[in-house]
């Protein structure tokens, strides 16, 4: 007899099952992961519930998933793309209005989608702390414009959250935008009719399409028009297995930017800085040394840190603390965490490698009958080509293995950049 399947398990398969259901799509996977992004090419990032399945938190898992589901559904990204301002301001409530559009549509036709989606919202808001805000400067236009739209188009009463963040705005807005989001619920199904709709509602907000309030980087222009679920690129881990295959030189380039990227390309430097040439007392062309940490440098008499008493230590071996199955999640969750970080490993890797490899010294035997061609005895061998004793082998040399452990603190005082 099979064994039972799993709670988590099932909840986990029959999210993703939905999400292809609303989506009308059997190409899309869910994963559930520790920094939801939603759409990531044909993947739904979802957040992780915690093992026992609170009521709240699957609510809020599945809003974050029918969310994701429904644009698939009703957005068409072209047409979205070919419409949307350049102004960076104007941008952000274009994108946050059609993802109201999208909602709305699943909330019209779903109860319980509708249900989800204000848990999934009640959640965000709170976490980003809109539901503390005591003045409009402290939530953005776009989000209170997203949430009005919503309450237009469903005639849906918002979450506490999210409806403390359109009450601080709506009596600062021009009765002519209020006309605006009232007159959305007209065109909600059809998207071409309903951003044109969006576009008058920013005139009337006084923003300007065409122009830029910032300079936009190159990755946005080279995203310009392109929309979250577009397809991924090739993962980090990938490109880090490839650089230790390359050579030194080119695993001397630049990593990827973005993201933690730039925090672990940070880390290779302060490595790499470590591993310079010293100077000094070392000698020239070898590596430098970090300066050891003596915390009695400054008070040479006094006595090294030791702790005062270990009588109420306490060690606890993790596998008492939670089952099997929790400390195969918390792995996996540590995993995910670690994903991005595999081709800087890879590339401090191989620049300790190298360091390393600089300070072994190099012996030849010569005067030998075979091996590699002497090029210092070039000449006798064009002289006489019969000369035996025209090649040199490199002698063995004892070099220590190396072996470098990393030791993560994944504590919640640790996380982060």
């Amino acid at each position: 007899m099979a064994e039972p399947e799993n709670p988590f398990e099932r909840f986990k398969r029959t999210t993703g099952a939905a999400i292809r259901a609303i989506a009308e799509r059997d190409d899309i996977t869910a994963n559930f992961v520790p920094t939801p992004q939603g759409l990531v090419g044909t993947e739904a990032r979802l957040p992780i519930p915690s093992r026992d399945l609170p009521g709240e938190e699957v609510a809020m898992v599945r809003g974050e998933a029918d969310s994701v589901a429904l644009k698939l559904r009703f957005h068409d990204t072209a047409l979205h793309a070919s419409r949307r301002p350049m102004n960076p301001a104007a941008r952000e409530i274009y994108d946050a209005v059609e993802q109201a559009r999208c909602e709305a549509l699943g909330m019209r036709r779903m109860a319980g989608v509708g249900l989800n989606l204000d848990a999934a919202l009640e959640e965000r808001y709170r976490n980003r702390g809109y539901n503390r805000a005591a003045s409009r400067e402290e939530t953005p236009l776009s989000e209170a414009l997203r949430v009005l739209a919503r309450e237009a188009m469903t005639g849906h009463p918002s979450p506490p959250a999210a409806r403390h963040v359109a009450d601080l705005w709506r009596s600062a807005l021009d009765p002519r935008v209020l006309q605006d989001l009232d007159r959305l619920s007209q065109h909600a199904e059809d998207q071409e009719s309903f951003l044109g709709d969006v576009r008058r509602l920013l005139e009337h907000l006084d923003m300007d399409f065409t122009s830029e309030d910032e300079p936009l980087s190159e990755e946005d222009m080279e995203n310009q028009g392109e929309d979250s679920d577009a397809p991924p690129e090739q993962g980090e881990g990938e490109s880090g297995e490839a650089q230790g295959a390359e050579s030194p030189s080119s695993l001397d380039g630049e990593l990827s930017e973005g993201g933690e990227a730039e925090g672990a390309d940070e880390l290779a430097a302060e490595m790499d800085g470590e591993l310079m040439e010293g100077s000094g007392e070392e000698e020239p062309g070898r590596p430098g040394r970090p300066p050891e940490f003596d915390d009695r440098r400054n008070f040479p008499g006094a006595a090294a840190y030791r702790a005062f008493t270990t009588e109420f230590d306490e060690v606890v071996e993790a596998a008492d603390l939670c089952d099997a199955d929790e400390l195969a999640r918390l792995r996996q969750l540590l995993d995910q965490q670690l994903a991005h970080l595999h081709g800087v490993i890879a590339r401090l890797a191989n620049r300790l490698q190298r360091r390393l490899l600089a300070k072994q010294t190099r012996a030849w035997d010569f005067n030998l009958e075979e091996g590699l061609l002497d090029t210092a005895r070039l000449a006798r061998v064009v002289v006489n080509p019969m000369h035996s004793l025209s090649y040199k082998r490199e002698k063995e040399t004892k070099f220590r293995d190396t072996v470098v452990s990393l030791l993560i603190d994944n504590s919640g005082s640790m996380r982060g950049r």
